[in-house]
């Protein structure tokens, strides 16, 4: 099983590090929002906008749908 480090340890990490490990480390992490954004975006669709009308003509109403229930003719 894969731990995950702390934020203190992670930053104390870094700040050991080189200062050309750092700029990669940094890159890296960029890299790694920038997919992530791009992910949440196609999974949940947030760029696409709503039509109006979308679903016209695939919902069918009967003539009859005001019209009382002949099953319910005892209860009016």
């Amino acid at each position: 099983m894969q731990t995950i480090m702390s934020e203190t340890l992670l930053l104390e990490q870094y700040r050991n590090f080189p200062k050309e490990l750092q700029i990669a480390v940094s890159s890296y992490f960029e890299l790694l929002s920038q997919n992530y954004n791009l992910y949440v975006n196609q999974a949940f669709n947030l760029n696409k906008t709503r039509q109006l009308g979308g679903l016209e003509g695939k919902i069918k109403v009967p003539e009859n749908f005001n019209e009382p229930i002949e099953d319910f003719a005892d209860y009016m």
